[in-house]
């Protein structure tokens, strides 16, 4: 497929979808994927529904990837991974069963393992475009059969990657089917041009290719044979064809035509004659016909033989060019609807007016006109020749070159040719031409006209280029030369010129002319090709990334970056980036100092690809911030990052008549304004306070309010200070009192304020707001301030049933140093949320409830009003409510011993079991409902592999229902499925031989002597032969007897 320069390769489409939305830093290692350059992605359009960029079953697919060092640091180390996952997220597999996975080294020290040694900061690999290898070191090319996939590159560096995020790219394919009818033309014998006087024979053979097999019906081809040293032109049969004929080629078969599948005519109805009135449904067109036919893989040949004039000098030519054909399948066009009745309503009489019809759609299989195939680079073809001397120069290729920088510079990395789609910007339009004359002519001065024209616009003419040689940008380069034989020529050469596409369809004619000849161009019908293309634009692929650290806070400066990468220009210069955000009033703005601006020369700046901006209070709680990158072609991409900025307010009040000044600093995840409330309150005398001995009197009492109480979760930090009238010499601490609850410490050591005042603070980064409630300002030292003397030496999380969590805990010296005033304080957080309990100082257990699979972080630590003891102790558990996974067990044999049931008991899997009950009851229930405490049990450790089970003694046949329960080690119980019945046929009571029981597979009553059952029976004969004779009187036959009873 990749053979030459001309080959249809790849260029790049990007899966917008895949492409992780992570950071894309600056940092000092990383490396990462920009994008899949091939294949490209498979699209549906949304106009039309059809599939692009499909992938032909059979075609070879090569990996290529555009790859970028964004680091600071050289990478030294590196593997690139390519995957094929099939649509259900397994591994794809080759025909031997092996997984379609490759490790290409790429980079490492040693060149002769891999191509690279050092990819410096940054830098591209390979250019931009990397083709990934196989373990040989070549491409990989992987023969594509029909599916659809997802291919995978992931990138293994070894050498430091500080962003993984950006490590792997994928993009989705689908592999379809294709059909093909090949043309072809050749001389007999084979030759590049007739020459001479002739007669020449050619040979024009039709053949079908594909990926699956079909047939082509009715191909008809044209057959031009034309030119002015053209003499005679006939065909194996000698019939004149000359000029313009047109062949319909095939081998003669009798074929289905047509067939509906709702009326099939097979069912010839309750009489089984076909033909009659009964039948059932019926097509007429159903049948088949006489047809052309070109079977998959065969071929069609039609000789032929032209004659040049012998007293002419010039050149001829034999074109063909298939011009339609016919599929016969279950195609669209073979689609019908009608009404059809489904119920005859209440009459019962179809063909009535209250019949209930609706109308479906008959999926017929018919011929369809067909006019193009899935390969239009063999659809037709062209033999010239020529007699005498001959002048002739003609355009042999004409293709677009892409995958250039936005400016152009570089190497093509594509080729696209008539019927492709092609990228959108720079490209160039690249001819071949080549001399065609006969020997000894020339050498000619050439040059090439490029022409493009808009398809959907008339044909108008977009651009017109000239050009002579292609010295860059297209391999080989190539500086003029003329065509033909000589040191000052050469046999073909090549013209380029560039070009910006739009998205759109355009059509490219590159036509040769010798300039200045001595001698003309004799044939004109080569001198010019064309190719018709689609210029798609590929939206960008972006990645927004905040990349300032820590909490963002009203007045700080928040930086974000963008990682940009866009098929048609892979260094992004040419891309613009717009900025907005949402404020707190839901309202959507520019960021303008990162957006698009006057540029001084009357046009728009570009953006920035990094925006640094500061933060108001119009920015707090959590917010999108918003980029949108465009590209010059109007293609545009945007992405966003939630941004969460913390508000900051100081909310101040006073208090003994201005005397007290309270200022509190609140940082906290909200929009309101944040204010408090002061007013005086009673004075406090004698008051105990924390460990202290001794009463305290209040200096000042307030009686505080916030306007709003915050969480934890949503307050980033507390900082409240006061400040009032007092002495250094004095010893003044801040106690704080929720209504009903104890007095708390909050500062216990006052500093100087000013020649007068003095100034207590409380500052905590872990709480919400500080709850309403009274705050006290005491002329008494804050005690000893001293935390618990005893902390936690041990914490664990037992699991219980159902969920539970027992939160166990020792203490230092046995806790035997605490005083009355310490406890124990447990502290869980799950789900983010934080929820801490205190327990009186002697307790040793919590209980958390979760659910199953809940994970909790537990802090246990011993507190009183002056703080925590240092000691504390953390562990992670997590809630088991569920025997996961279930134990895999069955009942097997069942021994029947004289006194007890032995049961077999298969364990496959213990799963998360560590016991088994065997549990029965004399009815039937279902153990899903029950547990083993409802029933009779006997447990069993999971290892066991039988169990016995004492028979119930019982006075009749009862029949025992069985069924396994599970138990984990946190006494949790499942019912499983398995369930058996044992059978209990009752006891024998033989008051002269003892008591007894019957074995389980006999029967018996009770009271019933064994000497007895020879009576029972001899009594039995006796009264049914007594009955039998009653039972006949009355003579034969059933009239006039007479019964006696």
């Amino acid at each position: 497929m990749f053979a030459s320069v001309f080959a249809n390769t790849a260029w790049i489409e990007m899966n917008e979808n895949e492409m992780d939305g992570a950071a894309d830093g600056r940092a000092d290692d990383d490396v990462g994927i920009l994008g899949i350059l091939e294949p490209r992605a498979t699209k549906t359009d949304t106009m039309t529904g059809e599939l692009r960029n499909t992938v032909k079953a059979g075609d070879e697919v090569n990996f290529v990837v555009s790859v970028k060092n964004h680091g600071t640091n050289n990478v030294t180390e590196m593997n690139i991974e390519a995957t094929i996952y099939l649509a259900d997220g397994t591994v794809a597999t080759d025909f031997a069963g092996n997984d379609l996975t490759w490790l290409d080294a790429v980079i490492c020290d040693d060149a002769q393992s891999c191509p690279v040694q050092s990819l410096a900061a940054g830098a591209y690999l390979n250019g931009g475009s990397y083709s990934v290898r196989d373990a040989s070191g070549a491409a990989i090319a992987w023969a594509a059969p029909l599916g659809a996939y997802t291919i995978a590159i992931e990138l293994d560096v070894m050498s430091g990657d500080d962003d993984i995020t950006n490590d792997e790219f994928t993009v989705d394919i689908t592999v379809v089917n294709w059909y093909d009818i090949a043309i072809d033309l050749e001389w007999n014998p084979s030759v590049e041009q007739a020459e001479g006087a002739g007669p020449h024979d050619f040979t024009l053979t039709v053949s079908t290719d594909g990926s699956e097999e079909w047939s082509a019906r009715s191909v008809v081809v044209d057959l031009m044979i034309t030119g002015a040293a053209l003499d005679t032109a006939v065909d194996g049969d000698g019939n004149d064809i000359k000029g313009t004929t047109t062949h319909e080629t095939g081998t003669s078969q009798i074929v289905d035509v047509f067939f509906n599948e709702s009326a099939p005519c097979d069912d010839p109805g309750p009489d089984n004659i076909t033909g009659t009135a009964d039948d059932g449904p019926c097509d007429a067109r159903n049948g088949n016909g006489s047809r052309l036919v070109i079977d998959y893989q065969d071929s069609w040949t039609y000789s032929g033989t032209v004659t040049p004039d012998a007293n002419a000098n010039g050149g001829y030519q034999v074109e063909a060019a298939l011009v339609n054909y016919t599929l016969y399948g279950a195609a669209a066009e073979c689609q019908e609807s009608g009404e059809v009745t489904i119920d005859n309503g209440p009459d019962g009489i179809e063909g009535t007016e209250d019949d209930i019809r609706e109308i479906r759609t008959f999926m017929n299989i018919c011929e369809v006109p067909v006019e193009t195939d899935d390969n239009n680079s063999n659809n037709e073809d062209k033999i010239t020749g020529f007699i005498g001397s001959y002048h002739n120069i003609g355009v042999s290729s004409l293709v677009i070159a892409q995958g250039y920088d936005s400016t152009g510079n570089g190497e093509a990395t594509s080729m696209r040719g008539d019927q492709d789609e092609i990228d959108v910007g720079f490209s160039r339009l690249h001819a071949m031409v080549e001399h065609r004359g006969s020997s000894g002519t020339g050498p000619y001065d050439w040059e090439v006209t490029f022409v493009v024209t808009d398809v959907y616009d008339n044909n108008s003419v977009v651009a017109t280029y000239t050009a002579d040689e292609c010295p860059a940008g297209v391999a080989p380069p190539y500086t003029h030369l003329d065509l033909g034989e000589g040191l000052t020529a050469q046999p073909a050469g090549y013209a380029c010129s560039s070009h910006e596409f739009d998205s759109g369809t355009y059509k490219i004619t590159a036509t040769v002319a010798m300039v200045n000849p001595t001698n003309p161009d004799e044939s004109s019908v080569d001198d010019s090709q064309t190719a018709t293309v689609e210029a798609r634009n590929h939206d960008p692929v972006i990645s927004l990334s905040l990349t300032s650290e820590g909490d963002i806070v009203v007045g700080d400066i928040v930086s974000f970056d963008v990682s940009a990468f866009d098929a048609e220009d892979i260094t992004g210069e040419s891309l613009t980036y717009s900025w907005s955000r949402i404020t707190t009033d839901s309202m959507s703005v520019d960021i303008g100092e990162c957006s698009p601006s006057d540029d001084g020369a009357g046009g728009l700046t570009k953006g920035e690809r990094t925006c640094a901006v500061p933060v108001d209070g119009s920015w707090a709680t959590t917010l999108p911030v918003t980029v949108k990158v465009t590209d010059p072609h109007g293609g545009e991409a945007s992405d966003k990052v939630d941004l969460k900025v913390w508000n900051r307010q100081v909310a101040e009040a006073t208090a003994a008549s201005d005397a007290v000044s309270i200022s509190y600093d609140l940082t906290y995840m909200a929009v309101a304004d944040f204010s408090i409330t002061a007013s005086d309150s009673a004075a406090i005398e004698g008051v105990l306070l924390g460990n202290s001995e001794e009463g305290a009197d209040s200096v000042y009492v307030i009686d505080y309010a916030p306007v709003t109480n915050y969480g934890p979760g949503d307050v980033g930090s507390n900082a409240l200070s006061i400040t009032f009238p007092g002495s250094s010499t004095e010893d003044y601490s801040l106690w704080y009192q929720y209504p009903g609850q104890d007095w708390i410490l909050l500062d216990g050591e006052a500093e100087q304020d000013g020649a007068t005042n003095m100034k207590l603070e409380w500052v905590n980064l872990t709480s919400g707001t500080l709850n309403n409630g009274l705050l006290g300002i005491f002329n008494a030292a804050a005690g000893t301030g001293a935390v618990p003397a005893n902390g936690v030496s041990n914490a664990i999380g037992v699991n219980m049933a159902g969920g539970l969590i027992a939160v166990q805990w020792t203490l230092e010296n046995g806790g035997v140093d605490l005083l009355s005033g310490d406890k124990i304080q447990i502290c869980s957080v799950t789900n983010a949320n934080e929820t801490c309990t205190s327990v009186d100082k002697d307790a040793t257990q919590h209980l958390l409830t979760g659910t199953h699979g809940q994970v909790f972080d537990v802090t246990v630590s011993v507190i009183n009003v002056n703080g925590a003891n240092a000691n504390v102790k953390t562990f992670t558990t997590t809630a088991d409510a569920e025997v996961s996974p279930v134990p895999t067990t069955t009942f097997g044999s069942i021994a029947n011993g004289s006194t007890a049931w032995t049961f077999t008991i298969t364990t496959a899997d213990a799963g998360n079991a560590v016991k088994l009950y065997v549990c029965w009851k004399d009815s039937t229930y279902e153990a899903s409902q029950l547990t083993p405490d409802d029933l009779s049990c006997q447990p069993m450790d999971i290892a066991d592999a039988s169990v016995d089970i004492t028979k119930p003694s019982v006075t009749s046949e009862t029949v025992y229902h069985f069924s396994i329960f599970a138990e984990d080690s946190s006494g949790n119980v499942v019912a499983l499925s398995d369930k058996t019945t044992q059978i209990r046929y009752g006891e024998l009571d033989d008051p002269g031989a003892g008591t007894d029981t019957l074995d389980d597979d006999k029967s018996g009553t009770t009271g019933v002597p064994t000497w007895t059952w020879g009576v029972i029976i001899g009594i039995v004969v006796v009264a049914f032969g007594i009955g039998a004779f009653i039972l006949s009187r009355g003579g034969e036959g059933g009239e006039g007897k007479e019964w006696d009873y």
